[in-house]
């Protein structure tokens, strides 16, 4: 996990991310169109309603974010503190300030059945609790479809 947090401020800079007609465009060469932007309505009523209900029950209100973004990095296999496999995703999202990104560990349970849109530039929704080094673990995780 911690190769991603070096690349957080030249990924997620303001400038990183430049809007264009046909798609977004990663600075440093690799680009990822979409034909349309995400309808995250869709992926919100993807999301399972019962592991919604249950997570707000083993977390609480104290501690449970939605967050809605873009994958800004490529995916990195990774193990969770207790040793499970987890897949650490940088998610870029549009802050009152700017471009913002999130380290998101994703149980890989949770990411193996769309593991195949894991790329750049996905839209993805998660639904979880903050770490205790800012990051978000993925109670919930929904990806969009790579085209």
């Amino acid at each position: 996990m911690g190769g991603l947090i070096p690349r957080l401020r030249q990924v997620c800079s303001r400038d990183a991310f430049r809007a264009s007609s046909s798609g977004m465009e990663l600075d440093g060469g690799r680009t990822r169109r979409w034909k349309a932007p995400p309808d995250f309505d869709q992926l919100l009523r993807s999301a399972k309603r019962e592991v919604i209900d249950q997570a707000d029950d083993e977390l609480g209100t104290m501690n449970h974010v939605v967050l809605t973004g873009r994958i800004a990095a490529d995916p990195q296999r990774d193990k969770s503190r207790d040793g499970e496999p987890v897949t650490v995703l940088l998610v870029s999202f549009i802050a009152p300030d700017g471009t913002a990104c999130c380290e998101v560990e994703v149980p890989d349970e949770l990411a193996e059945p769309h593991r195949k849109n894991l790329i750049t530039g996905v839209a993805v929704f998660v639904s979880g609790a903050m770490t205790g080094a800012g990051g978000l673990w993925a109670r919930t995780f929904t990806a969009g479809e790579a085209t």
